[in-house]
């Protein structure tokens, strides 16, 4: 008795520990993936060109680090990056000119199944705050 009992356990340790390696999985996003037209629920779009330039429209300038009620709009570049020390999630590293000024910041990306790292992407976001509080600024391909 006591051995079946010993074997329950080990396969219960096996499945938990397979579920936590299932969930650490998020594979790297194709740039087919990425590059097209994104918008978020407030109207901003940002365009991801194959070529690494990328075109932003009236995203919310305190996302970006300016003043809170102001818009920023310009060009610039970007790449997928996974900087493994900061998270396991894939992000896409950008630089935006505007002006005088340059914003360099990260959207990280969301599947839709994140648990097992498959899927579409669902979204890309850049935390508002807090990233404990959950608040998220996303962005939906939508071309």
């Amino acid at each position: 008795m006591s051995n079946l009992k010993n074997i329950n356990i080990v396969f219960k340790c096996l499945f938990l520990l397979s579920l936590i390696v299932v969930s650490c999985n998020h594979p790297k996003p194709s740039i087919k993936e990425i590059i097209g037209v994104w918008k978020s629920d407030e109207g901003a779009t940002i365009e991801f060109m194959d070529n690494g330039k990328l075109s932003i429209q009236r995203v919310q300038g305190n996302i970006l680090g300016n003043r809170k009620g102001s818009y920023v709009s310009g060009v610039g570049s970007w790449k997928i990056n996974n900087s493994e020390s900061v998270s396991p999630w894939w992000m896409v590293d950008f630089t935006i000119k505007n002006h005088k000024t340059n914003y360099n910041s990260q959207f990280i990306i969301e599947r839709k199944n994140h648990i097992t790292g498959g899927d579409s992407i669902e979204y890309i976001f850049i935390w508002i705050g807090d990233p404990d509080d959950e608040n998220r600024y996303k962005f939906y391909k939508i071309k």
